[in-house]
């Protein structure tokens, strides 16, 4: 089958994503994962052309939402729950991404580009690795506001202020100290420094 949707740049790296998280993660990847992936990646520093706004799993990309089925259109990624789907009575809404039959294709046509960024997606995809989707959702909402009212402000946003931000965006999904024990280990894993644009 050719790629007829998904030949750019952006598509390699969603297509590496895919495949290198399905080889280091038990975790199945879904659309929460891939989209928090995609935002870490971003504020990185990896040249992604998708624009992240909160939403109501945190960071999140429409562009790059729609996008996943055209890449499962073009057989760079399989939706195993949506084929599953297809041939039962199953009624999930729930994605799991796998590398498709043209992943490989898409990964040769931008080897050389990919390669200057390989090792900054690997080590994103390591620390967040053994997370699911509602951890990933947390972490990825405490960053995004930490850096945005940072870039907003001008100086480190109050670690206070944050918390009270993902409270309201969550509501009594996450308790306190559970905010404020990630709100940590971001911190101490220098993850607040990763601040690309959104």
């Amino acid at each position: 089958m050719d790629i007829l949707l998904c030949n750019k740049f952006d598509d390699a790296i969603v297509a590496y994503i895919v495949k290198k998280w399905n080889d280091l993660s038990g975790v199945p990847l879904g659309r929460t994962i891939i989209q928090k992936l995609c935002y870490f990646v971003k504020s990185k520093g990896v040249p992604l052309d998708y624009d992240f706004d909160i939403y109501h799993y945190g960071p999140y990309s429409q562009n790059l939402y729609f996008r996943m089925d055209d890449m499962a259109a073009d057989g760079i990624v399989t939706d195993e729950n949506a084929t599953n789907m297809c041939n039962s009575n199953l009624k999930t809404n729930r994605s799991k991404y796998l590398p498709g039959d043209n992943v490989d294709k898409l990964l040769e046509m931008y080897s050389g580009d990919l390669s200057k960024f390989t090792t900054t997606i690997d080590n994103v995809i390591d620390v967040f690795r053994e997370f699911d989707h509602t951890g990933l959702e947390l972490l990825s909402t405490i960053h995004f506001f930490q850096t945005t009212l940072t870039d907003f402000y001008k100086k480190p946003a109050d670690k206070a202020e944050v918390i009270m931000k993902v409270k309201k965006a969550k509501g009594g999904k996450f308790e306190d100290d559970l905010i404020s024990r990630a709100y940590n280990a971001l911190k101490e894993a220098g993850i607040f420094d990763w601040n690309g644009q959104y």
